[in-house]
């Protein structure tokens, strides 16, 4: 078997483990989500995943991403039953228009490759709020899941150099890492120091 495909798959695992446990501890009340960020997210995965695909035309390389963008929404959903639902703010009505400005710039330029990068600066504006708020009220986020997904990445991005092709590639495994890596961090560190 490849190894690369070792890899894609053991990434798509460990990001369907974080995901279980997020959702768990959203079941049990330990995690308090805003059902609308979930929501924002379900769209720009589902948006992401299907321009990475297209840039890269590699289902090994898409196993990850399919699997985020499908949890994704489950997710949104749970923590619309479980959660908080909660008026969009200008933050979440500009990324929801920025999702609309990219589907509508990948409609009209049929762009595989500029969508994926403006995808991937729209995955960055979508992860200040909850940044944000996680600094505000760093108990509605635990690190685990969030630390989970870093490793789901880290071993997606070993899947990507595995095949590597076009530097396009790459930016999707390494900034979703980062953005991951932000949120555990601070939901680590400020709940210690609060």
């Amino acid at each position: 078997m490849n190894l690369a495909i070792i890899f894609s798959v053991l990434a798509g695992l460990t990001q369907i483990y974080g995901y279980w446990v997020y959702n768990k501890g959203i079941y049990s009340g330990d995690i308090k989500p805003n059902a609308t960020s979930w929501g924002l997210w379900g769209l720009g995965n589902v948006i992401a995943c299907w321009s990475y695909l297209q840039l890269v035309h590699d289902m090994v390389k898409g196993i990850l991403p399919i699997v985020c963008a499908i949890i994704c929404i489950g997710t949104f959903f749970f923590a619309l039953v479980r959660g908080k639902f909660e008026r969009p703010d200008r933050e979440s009505i500009l990324i929801a228009i920025i999702d609309i400005e990219v589907i509508g710039f990948w409609i009209l330029t049929e762009s595989d490759t500029w969508t994926n990068l403006l995808m991937q600066v729209d995955a960055i504006v979508s992860f200040v709020p909850i940044i944000r708020d996680t600094w505000k009220n760093p108990q509605s986020e635990k690190p685990k899941p969030w630390f989970v997904w870093c490793l789901a990445y880290t071993l997606f991005f070993a899947t990507v150099l595995l095949s590597w092709e076009k530097w396009w590639d790459i930016m999707y495994p390494v900034n979703y890492f980062f953005l991951h890596l932000i949120v555990g961090l601070v939901a680590k560190f400020r709940t210690a120091s609060v």
